[in-house]
């Protein structure tokens, strides 16, 4: 696939070297896999843990049958060249793409975003990850496919300092029906609210019935889903404390595949014209 017909967008308010990192994204499929919650906190911080902007837009709508999330490295400025920009790419990628599926799409995304890191030097890819497994970026796509089944796909760039290699490849095995997943940091705090087998994850679930229903209603999802990362913001400490703050975003896509936005900043909707 060339990748240069897909262009980046230079925002004209990023500072030259400067990296902002995204957070955390739950990800929840229904047990009959007749819709999708999204739901992702807004906060960006740079490499040092300053809070650079508390209303970020991480997760967008793309056709009005699409997804998209990010975590990682959402922005990156450059002193040269175009910046990098992960929901621009995505936008170019859903844009050009002749086969619009989740699959497709990611591979598209991730092909452009390999491309743009290896032009970077040893140092640079460094300060831009995010995790100790090298994580520099994910983007992921939902949307559901022809035959009616749900499809969650992302790609993840990574930067492994000891081999000095620069990879893409899914950040896990793409979630099926009733399953969660979770993009970004606080990865532990998350599932321990979903797992409920302590005392604080108990309290912040909440008395939402006798049985930990998951994955079976929407409206409960999305509570669900939205609860899980103010506890990670609650109970985190030290550099994931930082990273995680703002309101949460949350969005349903049905099977029919009409997107819900449950809650959401006015801001972002402006992101979707784009």
């Amino acid at each position: 696939m060339k990748s240069a017909f897909i262009a980046i967008l230079v925002l004209s308010l990023l500072i030259p070297g400067e990296v902002r990192h995204g957070s955390l994204v739950v990800v929840i499929v229904s047990q009959k896999g007749d819709y999708v919650v999204v739901a992702a906190e807004s906060r960006q911080v740079d490499i040092s843990g300053n809070v650079l902007n508390d209303h970020a837009c991480k997760i967008i709508s793309l056709g009005e049958d699409t997804l998209f999330f990010e975590t990682g490295a959402a922005l990156i400025g450059v002193q040269k060249g175009e910046s990098w920009d992960a929901l621009s790419v995505a936008r170019a990628s859903y844009r050009e793409s002749k086969k619009r599926d989740a699959q497709a799409l990611s591979t598209a995304w991730g092909n452009v975003a390999l491309n743009w890191f290896y032009g970077k030097n040893r140092e640079d890819l460094r300060t831009s990850r995010e995790a100790q497994d090298g994580r520099i970026v994910t983007g992921g796509f939902v949307e559901f496919e022809s035959d009616g089944s749900p499809s969650v796909q992302n790609q993840t760039i990574f930067y492994l300092d000891d081999t000095k290699q620069l990879r893409r490849h899914p950040d896990g095995a793409p979630p099926g029906p009733g399953q969660i997943t979770i993009s970004g940091v606080a990865l532990g705090l998350v599932q321990e609210f979903f797992d409920g087998k302590t005392e604080r994850a108990v309290e912040a679930f909440g008395p939402i019935g006798m049985v930990r229903l998951i994955a079976v209603d929407p409206t409960t999802d999305s509570t669900l889903a939205k609860k899980a990362i103010q506890f990670a913001i609650d109970n985190s400490t030290g550099k994931e404390k930082e990273a995680l703050g703002g309101p949460i975003d949350v969005a349903i896509i049905h099977k029919n595949r009409m997107i819900e936005w449950v809650s959401r900043k006015k801001e972002c909707y402006e992101q979707d014209q784009k």
